[in-house]
């Protein structure tokens, strides 16, 4: 038996010794160890003590003595529902997965697809991590959220609860954008082909689905920071008139697709510039439109913008929002703030929704100094207020002019993901900019080193090297030639502090995935209109 690894480990129980060489590699690359036995029967003696994350069983055929071992052997460990994954060049059809019951089991043809494989025991690692730190999380005397009687919880240790938290979020949330990134990309990609009204129609209906779905991580993952403390605003200046006639043009076609008349009003006397938050006050006029919309049949949406003075540096800014929806009951005015709750939960099976759009708004508003109040009458409608006091800016920015763009324009992607290689090539082939492709770190630093490009944009977590630490070495490598080219951050990770993490070691933006292809295309070209040299993705 070998160990490489005593924090996770996988159990290859391979009957042909073949498979071994290939099951390290991947291990490696996720920081997991292998125990590693040549039988099944050999492996039913383990002592009891061990977990492993994954059991592999690699066997040319499975019949009635591999489901025994199986079962004998995760009798013996820890758990006995480990997930089983079986490596055969036998068809799985429903003989296996009723053997191999009960537990998770999963089927590969062998040999492999590496990639296939690679993300498969990637997925199970990650679940068994996740699992680890919940039981971690479970053990504690705040585990259910409530206060233990008999412990205070100390300052340090909250710390690391929140840490722990936090990384669970972040990898939660790093697993769920990747295929994202892949199932909304490419729906943008079909979209811009030739297509029937039909497939048009169903594509469509794929897009929203994946922006609905990302909407809720990202609702998860903001409700976290707030609560934790750690978002962060960006105070920047901003005309907020142009800013709501832009929320207004994007929620519209929502209500006039419902049939609802769409009102919205800004004072002439409203200081042209303020300073604040813009993207979070976007957030939360989102999120209470969306809300408005979703729970009115008929009728209209109306939204006013009032102002008042607060000195001469200061103004009081309220939205009211207001709608003829179902509306809420007395008693449920105050609960419809709380994370996942909604006024009616009858009215959330017919609406939907995950109950957190108000909950954040909240939140949000309390953040930057407002605050949110709802006066309702149930049959009539809702009015929602959501006031705050900003600073008022100086003159209103000239936007730069476009400068012509550079029509030969040369890109370096960096990225170990196939199918994520594949959708951020075609996007950006799609302006006709010429894409070289580099699987990791030392690929891009090696072709960095041969060829100019106008610009880079850098996947972080690859095998052999990652994104950070070819960054650097790119970096070191311009000491020399003076030459200074952009390193764009491309990645599924969307949790605060690690934008800075990127940028310290020498990284010059920052992009999330899933993106948009328009938000892609306007990083480049604000690149370009500089006059930058270079580009990696």
């Amino acid at each position: 038996m070998e160990l490489t690894n005593k924090n996770t480990n996988i159990l290859l129980v391979d009957e042909t010794g073949a498979g071994l060489p290939e099951l390290k590699r991947i291990a490696e690359l996720f920081s997991a160890g292998v125990l590693y036995q040549t039988s099944g029967l050999q492996s039913a003696g383990l002592p009891a003590r061990e977990n492993p994350a994954l059991i592999i069983f690699r066997a040319p055929e499975f019949g009635n003595s591999q489901a025994a071992l199986i079962k004998s052997l995760r009798e013996n460990l820890q758990d006995v529902n480990t997930p089983v994954l079986l490596l055969s060049g036998l068809p799985p059809g429903a003989r296996f997965f009723e053997k191999i019951s009960p537990g998770y089991a999963d089927y590969l043809n062998w040999p492999a697809e590496p990639g296939i494989l690679e993300g498969k025991i990637r997925f199970y690692i990650d679940f068994y991590r996740q699992k680890q730190l919940i039981k971690e999380f479970a053990g504690r005397p705040n585990a259910a959220f409530l206060p233990h009687p008999a412990y205070e919880i100390q300052p340090q240790e909250e710390v690391h609860l929140n840490q722990m938290k936090n990384e669970f979020l972040t990898n939660i949330s790093h697993e769920l954008r990747t295929p994202l990134n892949v199932i909304i990309g490419m729906t943008h990609l079909v979209l811009m082909d030739e297509l029937s009204p039909l497939q048009k129609d169903r594509i469509n209906d794929i897009k929203l689905s994946g922006e609905f779905l990302l909407h809720i991580i990202d609702e998860i993952l903001n409700l976290s920071k707030i609560d934790t403390n750690i978002l962060e605003l960006d105070l920047s200046e901003f005309n907020l008139a142009n800013l709501v006639t832009n929320i207004s043009r994007i929620v519209s076609p929502k209500a006039v697709k419902k049939k609802l008349k769409f009102i919205h009003h800004v004072p002439e006397n409203l200081p042209e510039i303020l300073v604040g938050d813009d993207v979070r006050i976007s957030q939360v006029l989102f999120n209470l439109f969306d809300n408005a919309i979703k729970f009115t049949k008929s009728g209209e949406i109306r939204l006013l913008v009032d102002y008042e003075p607060v000195g001469n540096k200061q103004a009081k800014v309220s939205f009211k929002l207001s709608d003829t929806g179902v509306g809420i009951p007395a008693n449920k005015l105050k609960t419809i703030f709380e994370p996942f709750k909604q006024a009616d939960n009858a009215l959330n099976r017919i609406f939907g929704g995950a109950g957190l759009g108000l909950a954040i708004s909240q939140k949000l508003a309390n953040k930057m100094g407002g605050n949110i109040s709802v006066s309702s009458t149930p049959g009539e409608g809702s009015v929602f207020i959501f006031s705050l006091t900003l600073e008022i800016g100086g003159p209103e920015r000239q936007n730069p002019s476009n400068e012509t763009l550079p029509q030969d324009v040369h890109i370096l992607l960096v990225e170990d993901n196939a199918i994520n290689s594949k959708l951020a090539t075609a996007i950006l082939q799609k302006k006709g900019w010429s894409v070289e492709l580099a699987q990791n770190g030392v690929e891009a630093v090696e072709i960095y080193k041969d060829k100019p490009f106008d610009l880079i944009f850098m996947d972080v977590q690859m095998p052999v090297m990652d994104g950070f630490e070819s960054t650097r070495l790119i970096r070191e490598i311009e000491k020399k030639t003076g030459v200074h080219t952009p390193i764009i951050t491309m990645t599924a990770h969307a949790y605060p502090g690690y934008d800075k993490v990127c940028f310290d070691c020498g990284m010059d933006n920052f992009i999330t995935k899933p993106f948009k292809p328009e938000r892609l295309y306007e990083m480049v070209e604000s690149y370009l209109n500089k006059k930058s040299a270079k580009i990696i993705l």
